[in-house]
């Protein structure tokens, strides 16, 4: 799953590499609102499985954290070296 600033889920990722500096891309379909260049994501790397509900939860239970990242144009400029 992507999600948005505020943990909603705005899309789905459906491929991801690392590029040549070593950082992940990937593809991702998202909600027209969270497809601005730019935009702050989070995605769940490896998938994520809910809880049935925030009453299972104990003090001390992990959650998984989304990894951090942006939306960027579909076909990004190379950097000169």
């Amino acid at each position: 799953p992507v999600v948005d600033h505020r943990g909603r889920v705005v899309g789905l990722v459906t491929s991801c590499t690392p590029d040549a500096d070593g950082y992940q891309l990937g593809l991702a379909y998202l909600k027209q609102t969270a497809a601005a260049e730019g935009t702050a994501i989070g995605v769940f790397a490896g998938g994520f499985k809910a809880t049935s509900g925030s009453s299972d939860l104990k003090i001390g239970d992990r959650l998984p954290v989304p990894q951090m990242g942006s939306v960027i144009s579909r076909f990004p400029r190379r950097k000169k070296k």
